[in-house]
């Protein structure tokens, strides 16, 4: 998808982006079912990490979804920032300010 973008696009959003499309993809068909199985496998507690979060299209589709103990799958989310160029785009989504 990077090579995709324009020069101006990917210094907006980050040489790597995540269409919402599939952050939400992700979360339903990978993270839940990751999340649940270790639920079923005894752990007491799992943690989902997003090192490159960029616009944070992950931690949105984390948002009200939760795992088979009843937790929202978001409160298990560790973000990780990659520059300040990361930082300026999650701070203009309306999830965090």
């Amino acid at each position: 998808m990077d090579c995709l973008n324009d020069r101006l696009s990917k210094k907006d959003l980050g040489a790597f982006y995540t269409h919402p499309v599939y952050a939400n993809l992700a979360v339903r068909e990978l993270v839940l079912p990751a999340a649940n199985a270790a639920i079923k496998a005894g752990k007491k507690d799992y943690v989902i990490l997003d090192r490159c979060a960029g616009t944070g299209n992950l931690e949105s589709a984390l948002i009200g979804l939760k795992d088979d103990n009843g937790d929202e799958l978001i409160s298990h989310c560790i973000v990780s920032l990659m520059n300040i160029g990361n930082t300026k785009s999650l701070m203009k989504t309306s999830w965090i300010k």
